[in-house]
């Protein structure tokens, strides 16, 4: 998660100002390949914007459609609403992500997340965080994530921000038709984000997680992805995000690495 530093001036105290986002077209380039909204971990590290105080949030959307031999539609929509204070920053944020094929519905995950940080300096803050998440793509029933770290933001430049940030947390997790109900993990989960704008009207934004068994280092899973934005007009904007995920021992059935390709049109408000 960003966490901007703190200015004195420009504080926001009025209603939540939402900035929706809304994807026109998503165009799944690889469509047999699991999308991001079935992954097990999610980029939680930026979305908004850095010097921006008060309120504010945003809504997005993707839809896939093919009929024919294959029928099916996918929706996927996420909403995001933080607070953020010169020392505290509250986010909250929601996903949902269904699949229906010849009119039924196949298929649903859904998440949801709340984080906090707190400054302590320039470039220390504090990350504590809770998660639920659904995801039948990955045989999980329900997943339950509570931790807290550290986030330490080693660039702060006006085009460039690379952070890095260290988590411990507990993971209670129940598998879908095991019949074993919740088993608990505790992992070490350390992430790293960069953004770049690499010129006017061009941003890219990388980031990564690697997740391993505090019992066992072996046992990890981990999270890469980088997302290109290019302005076309005015508001209108296209997105390509290229995500990556790894588990080295997921459920039986599953395979150890997911990937997902797509490219939409967005305008936002």
């Amino acid at each position: 998660m960003s966490f901007p530093l703190p200015r004195r001036a420009g504080i926001h105290t009025g209603m939540v100002k939402l900035k929706c986002t809304v994807f026109i077209v998503s165009l799944a380039l690889q469509p047999v390949l699991v999308g991001v909204g079935n992954a097990q971990i999610v980029n939680t590290l930026r979305g908004f914007d850095e010097e921006e105080r008060g309120w504010s949030g945003r809504a997005e959307g993707t839809i896939s459609v093919a009929a024919g031999n294959s029928e099916y539609l996918e929706t996927q929509v996420a909403g995001d609403v933080q607070h953020q204070s010169e020392t505290h920053r509250w986010r909250l944020l929601a996903r949902n992500m269904r699949l229906t094929a010849s009119g039924k519905t196949e298929a649903e995950s859904r998440l949801g997340h709340l984080r906090h940080n707190y400054r302590f300096s320039p470039w220390i803050a504090s990350v504590a965080f809770l998660q639920g998440q659904q995801n039948p793509f990955q045989r999980i029933e329900t997943r339950v994530l509570i931790g807290g770290g550290a986030r330490f933001d080693m660039v702060r430049r006006e085009k460039l921000n690379m952070a890095l940030g260290a988590t411990f947390m507990r993971e209670d997790e129940e598998l879908t038709d095991t019949g074993e109900g919740f088993y608990t993990n505790y992992r070490f989960s350390f992430f790293t984000s960069v953004y770049r704008d690499v010129a006017e009207g061009f941003d890219m934004d990388i980031t990564g997680f690697y997740q391993p068994l505090a019992e066992d280092l072996s046992d990890a899973r981990a999270f890469a992805s980088v997302a290109l934005r290019f302005d076309i007009v005015g508001d209108l904007y296209l997105i390509t995000n290229y995500s990556l995920e790894y588990d080295s021992r997921p459920p039986k059935d599953v395979e150890k690495s997911d990937q997902a390709l797509r490219s939409g049109f967005g305008y936002s408000f």
